[in-house]
């Protein structure tokens, strides 16, 4: 659920209907395209991360939204990690990624998006604390992918901040930890390192 993608290169990759595989989190699918199954960045939209609150259940709104279904990619673009840009549209109509933001589990990313619509539906879903706003100061995603300068212990020659993220755990209580590359994981009950975002 990395943020850092670009928002729509003028010519469109052109929209395609299929079958949704996968569901990463709650703005990011797979879908299947001609065959073969292809990642797709929701559009104007930014979930919470997997290892914050309400992430886990932003994944299971969207997967209850498209998982298994067909629904047409409104393709924008790609992004510099190569993946599609676009959004999901259902059969009635709805697209995903205003009902992520309708219920709570998606902040409009504003950065990236001048949806006025976004915005007027993340407004909505604040004043009527649903979702994530039910928390009295949510943390962005994107400010939650920074993490808490000062911190953590800068690796000796490199710059960039290791070790245990303090206050991020999962949602099933496990401590996050930031490695050298950037990447964010935490320990399983076996011990084993499992990622929720990709080392650089």
């Amino acid at each position: 659920m990395l943020a850092a993608f670009v928002l729509a290169w003028p010519a469109h990759a052109g929209d395609f209907t299929g079958k949704v595989v996968g569901v990463h989190d709650g703005d990011t699918f797979t879908i299947l395209h001609d065959g073969k199954a292809e990642k797709v960045r929701v559009n104007g939209i930014d979930s919470p991360e997997l290892g914050q609150p309400f992430g886990m259940k932003a994944k299971q709104y969207a997967s209850a939204l498209i998982f298994g279904r067909v629904v047409t990619a409104k393709t924008s673009g790609t992004d510099r990690y190569g993946r599609t840009v676009g959004d999901a549209v259902l059969a009635d109509g709805r697209h995903l990624s205003r009902e992520m933001v309708r219920a709570g589990f998606a902040w409009w990313y504003r950065r990236y998006s001048n949806d006025r619509d976004l915005e007027a539906l993340e407004a909505e879903a604040r004043q009527s604390k649903r979702g994530l706003w039910a928390d009295a100061s949510p943390t962005a995603p994107w400010e939650w992918r920074r993490g808490s300068p000062g911190t953590l212990s800068a690796q000796a020659g490199t710059g960039v901040s290791v070790g245990a993220l303090p206050g991020a755990r999962t949602s099933t209580g496990r401590q996050i930890h930031q490695g050298p590359k950037g990447g964010r994981y935490y320990f399983s009950k076996s011990g084993k390192k499992v990622y929720l975002t990709k080392e650089r």
